[in-house]
Order: structure tokens, then sequence, then C-alpha cells
């Protein structure tokens, strides 16, 4: 994976129009191979992608299957103070969370997500959208933990998590 970063400049480079998800990917990609060797270390790591661009997270719950719960999210833990305490301790919670709303807000309207293909409003209002993702998550988080038996899976199942919370609610990214 990082061999692929390395020999695709334009990937390195894509981060200059906007396109931060590639930084993103790079960064969670050196989290989930180093919490495949520690997890305790990966948990560290994957707090900096969650901090980077909060769908990381989606690998919390496996990678406590995989790696024990306490340590993982000790390490989490401590990771999301590290990247996040000078903010909080600069601008405090109030603004940092206005500005998660503010960027949510933005969607007036569903696009690429099941609230799109449904028909969004008409079948159900945006906050109940946004639940439903936060639920289908979560449900696949719990099945997901008790199936978690390796490196592989733990990988799999954030994906799978991920990909899940990403275009069931109310909009999406292609």
């Amino acid at each position: 994976g990082l061999a692929l970063y390395a020999l695709a400049p334009a990937l390195l480079e894509t981060p200059i129009d906007g396109s931060n998800d590639t930084s993103a990917g790079v960064v969670l990609l050196i989290a989930l191979l180093v919490a495949q060797r520690s997890p305790i270390a990966g948990g560290f790591l994957l707090a900096f992608a969650a901090a980077f661009k909060p769908y990381a997270a989606a690998w919390v719950p496996p990678l406590m299957a995989y790696g024990g719960i306490v340590w993982p999210l000790v390490a989490f833990v401590a990771g999301s103070i590290v990247a996040w305490g000078p903010a909080l301790v600069w601008w405090r919670p109030g603004p940092i969370l206005d500005s998660f709303r503010q960027a949510d807000a933005v969607h007036a309207t569903p696009y690429y997500s099941l609230g799109w293909v449904t028909g969004g409003a008409n079948v159900m209002p945006e906050w109940a959208w946004q639940a439903l993702r936060l639920v289908i998550g979560a449900g696949i988080a719990i099945v997901g933990f008790f199936a978690v038996k390796s490196a592989r899976s733990f990988v799999v199942t954030g994906a799978i998590i991920y990909v899940a919370t990403l275009y069931t609610g109310w909009w999406s990214t292609f």
C-alpha cells in the first residue's frame, strides 16, 4: 500500500486541489499496517487518522476485537488527546463542534447515498438518515467485533463499517 503511494506522486499531489482524502488514506494506511504488528501503537496512530478524517474511527471497534479491548482503546484516547489537545485548549470544544455541524449542514440535499437513491426527505428527514447511518455502523461494529479473528479480518471489518456509514446516510462522497 505505501509503495503505491510512493510510486504514484499524483496521489500525494492531489491535496493541493483540496482532495485531502488521499492524505488521510496515507495516515490510515500507516496506522492499519502498524496496528497489525502492535495494536497499541496502531490505536495511537489511528487516533491521528481519525483526527484528520473522523471516518477513520470506523476501525477502532475491530482493532479492539483484534488487539484487546483496553489497551488499543487507551492508546486511541491518548492519541486523540495529543491530536486534538492543542485545538481544544486554544479554541475550546464549542467552535470545533460548531465547525462539524456547519460542515454537515452544507449538504442541503442528499447525494451519492442511500438517502439519495431512495428519495431523501420524501422518505424520512435528514436527521433520521444520519441516525440510520450511525445505527447501521454500530450494528456492524457489534457483529463484527465477534467475527474479528485476525489482522486481515480487523482491517476488512473496519472497511465494512466505513462503507456502511459512508453510504447509508444523507450524503456521501464519490
